[in-house]
């Protein structure tokens, strides 16, 4: 008992945490691949260990090592990943008094804004920015606190651990075991993007978590004020407002009076910028339009129809297709979140590693070895790194698509028989 208890989750969180230290000491983790998946790999076997005996692991010890973990990587300079170099350059020109969806970073009317420690790192110069209003804000209050690449990192942080404490005010709610949370708080992947990248996906997933938390709640006003502000830190969880209304048997919402919260705070989410003058979508319809990564499924589709646009729109219809469906089977914010996040990172024609983060918190609810494996799997799309730090040439591998895909498809083949064979077993 006391081994069960005490020694193996010190053994395993001390096994993560050596892992953490070994990329902290690595520093570019860009440019040494091949060493990240390594440590990365181990990490991931001890936390599939954990996962497995999470029911015997103190709940404070899954705290006191997720924390360690995030302490670890907060001190490392991203190099999986520029977009943090965005968020500091959006949050400089706002600051400035300039809408960040006017003009390209390289843009003459910005050149006073530049400087060496930022500027040469953003992604795309070209283009301006994506991000939605709330995400704009906190740019702008992060700059002008830190104006440094570890202060962003650091809110990211803190939201990642109330993101944390949410899953765990939630999974009361539910009725399920709180020391589920180790999915989320001991996920590698949560980790390197959080505290090591910096991405602020995680303010949109923790205000998407709060928007839950208020629906189980009964505080349907708030879930909706909170999920105008998710979507104006991210437009993803736009997707979820047909799963929030309380909807009557003849398909009437019962909770109409809330829903007119939503456009009320979009409305004024974007309003200083429509003060401002100029563009309000930047680049994101040149981003739609164009941007792929790691979507065997959209390969697929481009391929056989000989068009990018039609297979968006294809894509496009069948995700809107899973969302009416959850919604038509009434399935509770959570359990359809699982099924919508699912569909999102299938289908989607640009998976980076980091759009995980919003399926795992899902995964806490609804723990399927298979999509467990894939979180963890996805990671390997970093190896087009190899030969784009080397020879400028950004080319992805097959095999890595086969790894991803067949671990969900293998592992998930594997846990829909078990679970069938332990029924019957028990019926």
């Amino acid at each position: 008992m006391f081994l069960a208890k005490w020694i193996i989750p010190l053994v395993l969180g001390g096994i993560i945490e050596l892992c953490m230290i070994g990329m902290l000491v690595l520093g570019d983790l860009g440019a040494n691949i091949p060493i990240f998946l390594g440590l990365y790999a181990i990490s991931g076997v001890a936390y599939g260990v954990g996962i497995w005996l999470h029911r015997d692991i103190s709940l404070s010890i899954i705290w006191i090592f997720a924390v360690f973990f995030r302490l670890t990587l907060l001190f490392t300079m991203p190099s999986l990943s520029d977009d943090i170099f965005r968020y500091v350059w959006d949050g400089r020109v706002l600051i400035h008094g300039i809408n960040p969806y006017l003009y390209p970073p390289n843009a003459d009317a910005l050149a006073f804004l530049r400087e060496l420690s930022i500027y040469p790192h953003i992604n795309h110069p070209h283009l301006p920015t994506i991000y939605p209003p709330v995400a704009q804000l906190f740019f702008a209050i992060a700059y002008w606190v830190f104006q440094s690449i570890y202060g962003f990192k650091l809110v990211v942080v803190v939201g990642d651990l109330l993101l944390g404490w949410v899953l765990v005010k939630l999974l009361h709610l539910q009725g399920k075991c709180e020391k589920a949370v180790l999915i989320y708080m001991w996920h590698p992947l949560v980790v390197v993007e959080g505290a090591g990248s910096g991405h602020m996906d995680f303010l949109g997933v923790l205000a998407l978590m709060l928007v839950l938390w208020a629906w189980h709640t009964k505080r349907d006003g708030l879930a909706f004020v909170g999920v105008g502000g998710a979507v104006l830190v991210k437009f993803l969880p736009l997707v979820f407002v047909p799963v929030l209304v309380r909807w009557s048997k003849g398909w009437f919402p019962k909770n109409w009076k809330a829903v007119l919260w939503l456009p009320i705070v979009l409305v004024l989410g974007y309003l200083p910028f429509v003060f401002m003058g100029g563009p309000l979508w930047g680049s994101l319809g040149i981003y739609t339009a164009n941007w792929e990564f790691n979507s065997p499924v959209f390969w697929l589709l481009r391929t056989v129809l000989d068009d990018g646009l039609w297979a968006r729109q294809v894509i496009g219809g069948i995700f809107i297709a899973i969302v009416l469906t959850v919604t038509f089977w009434r399935l509770s914010p959570i359990a359809a979140g699982f099924f919508i996040m699912a569909g999102f990172v299938v289908l989607t024609p640009t998976l980076h590693p980091w759009y995980l983060i919003w399926l795992i918190p899902f995964l806490v609810f609804h723990p399927r070895w298979g999509w467990i494996g894939f979180s963890l799997v996805v990671v390997l799309a970093y190896e087009v790194l190899i030969r784009y730090r080397s020879e400028g040439i950004w080319e992805e591998s097959g095999w890595v698509w086969g790894i991803e895909f067949g671990t969900l498809l293998v592992l998930g083949g594997i846990g829909y028989i078990w679970e069938r064979m332990f029924k019957c077993c028990m019926s």
